[in-house]
C-alpha cells in the first residue's frame, strides 16, 4: 500500500469510496441525504471548490494498494476566530474502505496530515466524526485526538 496526491484520474475511484461511506454513515445517520448524486455534489461542492481556489493552502492524498484506491484523506489550512491558535489543519475527510481498515492505511494518511500541519507551524488538526461512529472515534482517540466541540441537533416535526 502506498499513499500519492490525487489525480483527477483518481476522481471515479474516490467517489465510490465517498458513496462507500455514505452507504457505511446511513445507519448510523438517518437524516443523511441518500440522493444518487450525494457523492459527486458534495465533490463538486467542498473538493472541487477548494482545490480552484488559488488562496486555499490543501492536500489530496489516496492510499493505493495494487492499483486500486483503498483510501483517501482531504484536508486544508483554516482558521477559527474564536480559538488560540486560531490556525488550523481540518481533515474534511478521511475514508478507508472496509477491506483495506486494520491494515496502517488510515494511521499512514493522518500521519502525513500531522506532516502536512507541521510543515505549516501548525499545531492544531480538527475533524468532525458522527457521534455513533463508535469505530471512528476510537481510532482518532488513539490517534491522541479529544472531544472539542459537541454539536447538538433537534429535528422538529413541521
Amino acid at each position: 500500500m502506498k499513499l500519492r496526491h490525487y489525480t483527477p484520474s483518481d476522481r471515479d475511484q474516490v467517489l465510490g469510496l465517498h458513496q462507500e461511506l455514505q452507504a457505511y454513515e446511513w445507519p448510523l445517520r438517518p437524516l443523511r441525504s441518500r440522493s444518487p448524486t450525494l457523492s459527486e455534489d458534495y465533490f463538486q461542492r467542498e473538493y472541487d471548490h477548494i482545490m480552484a481556489d488559488e488562496d486555499c493552502d490543501w492536500m489530496f492524498l489516496v492510499a493505493e494498494d495494487a492499483g486500486t484506491l483503498v483510501g483517501y484523506v482531504f484536508c486544508e489550512v483554516g482558521g477559527e476566530l474564536l480559538d488560540e491558535p486560531r490556525e488550523q489543519v481540518q481533515v474534511l475527510d478521511i475514508m478507508v474502505t472496509e477491506s483495506a481498515r486494520g491494515e496502517g492505511a488510515g494511521r499512514k494518511l493522518m500521519n502525513e496530515v500531522q506532516r502536512f500541519a507541521a510543515e505549516r507551524g501548525i499545531t492544531r488538526i480538527t475533524l468532525d466524526v458522527l457521534s455513533s461512529n463508535e469505530g471512528a472515534i476510537a481510532f482518532y482517540k488513539a490517534l491522541g485526538f479529544e472531544v472539542a466541540v459537541l454539536s447538538m441537533e433537534k429535528v422538529q416535526s413541521t
